[in-house]
């Protein structure tokens, strides 16, 4: 199998390509999967005639002991490259292990993929891709491992094989495999995520010009004296010029109405071929449906492409453009690419997942959706820069294709992938970092100002749920960060055991004086509390380390996690501190929780501190100057005496928390010393005791927040006849005529200050 590739221009190289070995340093530590997937060669499906694909070159990389899958073994960087090119592979899930996906469930599978710089002097260096495959295969061993695998080259070893030649002679034509048979040699029964790195189009010279410009791709030598050699005419991302917006598309595909819908407000949502870069594409397909390879005009006449006027391409649902190369955060490259990939179970009327998997009348039908580039290589949440740029997308998809019989739900998934024959082609290579047959586990954070009102006091990744305004808070503002660590159930078949938490803090912006607290949560107990002492390490004096005590979930294990607790917060709080001037802004910060059988990490939220010395504070206190009680006669016998009329007592702030006392000498009869047998109280409610007061100044409100606008507390609008300040008798002999006293305020700027009005 040989091809000629020609060379191309590539004006966006700017530095040296690396070999794959910077790859496997980089690589980042992911899970031991040796034991939960299978690796075997594969078996074809009766009636396949003629697929060249006939081995599996998946390896497991152990000696960088970090995971690594090696999906297609590629010739960059490596010596004696003969044979390398054109390699595929796959990963099946092992059953027998408890790996699969229940598609009755929710399920959740995070993972690393690498593919290689894209900034060669020919685009195919990055060729093919790879794929994400969900699949109910027959062809397995009878341990009930899959042996499943489709195509190489552009079928990135789960599509199928687009065998084609042609006849010679003055009868001569071309002769296209079917629909059909191209589905036969794809893995059966699948859905497929494709992370496609290569366009391979007929209308986009850079596939045939680079990639066969002597011709098609041999897979196949002749058997007679009047016809070719057997081709793959690499037309798989062809656009069907006569169809361009996918409108003649079978109304039989898979998720053809709920694409439909989609497709009012994207018009890509499902056609044939893509109109994407030359760096990469990311859609789904289903491999074995015949309905997905679609016969289209081949408008590339050199070489032998001259001698078919058509050529198969794939449909593809939901295509994305992506650049599936090395990316940069600045000067440093970045190798690897994080994927977190949902399945969303068909639901009910009720809203519950259906008893088999399968879509019902009324209810929702089932999505995936995944998200690329949605974490740094550290772990941390990526903010998305225009070289490693965050793609995400929900695709409807039909559960039906997997044709799963007797109630069975479970199905076979793993990664697929196929290189190029060019002789400078990058591995394709993944890292597991949470599979099904392990555990599952969600981690989330945010920030909580509790010097603001609880309803604008958050700030988190997500602006829909960020409530502080410009995600600025104050010097000295009171915050909590908060991480809360989930185990998903439906996604696990394990507890989430032996937790080592390591949490980055802004040290330098906030000041934390306080052990950090780990509260444990369990739907059938009470909650437990742990603390994490300020034990900052050495070598990095912002990050914490912390083995949490117990292990999160809710199978059974009375010596880990005896009371089941499935979640947990960790909280540390501090003051917020900016001494100078400007503005500073709080970079993301990392946090990693790193287990035995599933690693999670997220980061705390981007945020700002205004320094509050260049803000106008205001602080101000408006009373009127009577405050009025009822009349009452020498025999009074009532506990309290209300007041006359309504009293109002207003609190205005501007960036200043405040505390309000009040003092007084008590009433005395007018002209004389005579004092009133009662005292003035206050109450904060109808229930609780009264408040004598005194001429000590004594709290009766306050308001620890920090306002960024105006704001005033209407302190007496709820008072009514039994709370707020009040006169209480101590004796029913007081002396007829008018008794008046003072009241004195004191409206203290912030607690613990003693700055007053």
């Amino acid at each position: 199998m040989t091809s000629i590739f020609a060379a191309t221009d590539d004006n966006t190289k700017v530095d040296p390509e690396p070999d794959e070995s910077a790859a496997l340093e980089q690589a980042p530590t992911g899970l031991n999967v040796n034991s939960y997937f299978s690796i075997l060669a594969p078996v074809k499906s009766d009636g396949v005639d003629g697929s060249p694909f006939n081995n599996n070159y998946a390896t497991i990389d152990k000696a960088s002991k970090k995971g690594v899958v090696v999906l297609s073994k590629g010739s960059r960087g490596t010596s004696g490259t003969s044979g390398l090119g054109g390699m595929y592979g796959a990963v099946w899930s092992d059953k027998n292990a408890d790996n699969y996906i229940d598609i009755t469930k929710k399920q959740t599978i995070s993972f690393w993929l690498s593919f290689g710089s894209g900034k060669s002097e020919n685009p195919v260096t990055n060729g093919e891709g790879m794929s994400l495959v969900l699949q109910n295969d027959p062809n397995k061993n009878s341990s009930n491992q899959s042996q499943a695998l489709g195509a190489g080259y552009q079928g990135m070893g789960v599509l199928g094989y687009d065998k084609s030649y042609y006849t010679i002679g003055i009868l001569g034509k071309e002769h296209l495999s079917s629909s059909e048979d191209i589905a036969k040699t794809a893995v059966q029964n699948s859905i497929a995520l494709n992370f496609d790195a290569e366009r391979n189009s007929l209308t986009n010279p850079m596939s045939p010009g680079a990639m066969a410009a002597g011709g098609p791709i041999i897979l196949g030598f002749s058997t007679g004296t009047l016809r070719s050699d057997d081709y793959s005419l690499l037309g798989f991302d062809t656009i069907d010029n006569s169809d361009s917006f996918g409108g003649k598309i079978s109304s039989s595909y898979p998720s053809y109405t709920e694409l439909q819908k989609i497709k009012a407000d994207r018009i890509t949502a499902l056609r044939a071929g893509n109109n994407t870069n030359g760096f990469g594409n990311i859609a789904l397909t289903y491999p074995g449906n015949p309905l997905t390879y679609k016969a289209v005009k081949n408008n590339y006449s050199g070489g032998t492409f001259s001698k078919f006027d058509q050529a198969t391409s794939t449909v593809q649902a939901m295509s994305q453009g992506t650049d599936l190369i090395d990316g940069r955060i600045g000067s440093d490259r970045i190798f690897w690419h994080h994927v977190t990939f949902t399945w969303n179970p068909a639901l009910d009327v009720d809203g519950v997942a259906t008893k088999d998997g399968m879509p019902v009348s009324g209810g929702t039908g089932a999505t995936i959706d995944y998200k690329f580039n949605d974490k740094l290589l550290d772990g941390s949440m990526n903010p998305s820069s225009s070289l490693y740029k965050v793609s995400s997308e929900e695709i409807p998809v039909d559960p039906t294709q997997f044709n799963l019989t007797d109630g069975d739900t479970k199905v076979y998934w793993g990664l697929t992938g196929s290189n190029s024959n060019y002789t400078g082609v990058y591995s394709k290579m993944a890292i597991f970092e949470s599979i099904p047959a392990l555990a599952t586990a969600e981690v989330s954070s945010k920030i909580t100002d509790n010097s603001l009102p609880d309803d604008a006091n958050t700030i988190t990744d997500d602006a829909s749920t960020t409530t502080v305004p410009d995600r600025t808070v104050s010097n000295n503002d009171n915050l909590t960060f908060n991480y809360h660590l989930t185990h998903d159930p439906e996604s696990s078949h394990q507890n989430w055991n032996e937790i080592l938490s390591s949490i980055q803090l802004p040290n330098k912006d906030v000041t934390f004086t306080e052990p950090g607290t780990i509260t444990y949560h369990s739907d059938n107990g009470p909650d437990a509390v742990e603390k994490i002492p300020l034990e900052w390490l050495n070598e990095d004096p912002d990050t914490l380390k912390h083995n949490l005590a117990y292990s999160l979930g809710s199978f059974t294990d009375p010596e880990n996690n005896p009371n089941q607790f499935t979640s947990a917060d960790i909280d540390f709080t501090g003051t917020a501190n900016n001494p100078t001037s400007d503005p500073i802004t709080v970079e993301a910060q990392l946090a990693k929780f790193t287990g035995t059988n599933a690693i999670q990490s997220t980061s705390s939220p981007q945020f700002i501190i205004n320094n509050t010395a260049e803000i106008e504070k205001k602080l101000e206190l408006n009373v009127p100057n009577d405050l009025v009680f009822n009349d009452i006669n020498y025999k009074v016998t009532d506990p309290f005496i209300s007041r006359k009329a309504d009293f109002s007592l207003d609190v205005t702030s501007l960036a200043s928390p405040w505390v309000l006392e009040v003092s007084t000498t008590g009433l005395h009869l007018n002209g004389t010393g005579t004092r009133f047998n009662g005292e003035l109280i206050f109450k904060n409610n109808s229930t609780e005791e009264p408040l004598v007061l005194n001429s000590t100044f004594q709290q009766i409100a306050s308001n620890d927040k920090s306002y960024d606008t105006l704001t005033t507390d209407h302190l007496a609008d709820n008072w009514n006849n039994d709370t707020g300040i009040l006169l209480q008798p101590t004796s029913a002999n007081n002396q007829a005529g008018k008794y008046t006293g003072k009241l004195t305020w004191n409206l203290v700027n912030g607690p613990g200050t003693t700055d007053s009005i």
